[in-house]
């Protein structure tokens, strides 16, 4: 996925869980990979109900 963004072949992400971009034991990192694909201009957008409804 990051080589994809940096080369500017995908404007959006869809994830079913936040631990699809980073797992439980590096939780921390979820933020950071985001805001990374953010300033790609790449939006992560979420497929699980709780988390799609709340527009993140």
């Amino acid at each position: 996925m990051r080589q994809l963004a940096q080369a500017g072949h995908v404007t959006a992400v869809l994830v079913r869980w936040p631990s699809t971009i980073a797992p439980e034991p590096a939780h921390e990192l979820r933020h950071r990979e985001v805001a990374w694909l953010h300033e790609l201009g790449v939006r992560v957008r979420y497929t699980w109900a709780p988390l799609s409804s709340k527009g993140l």
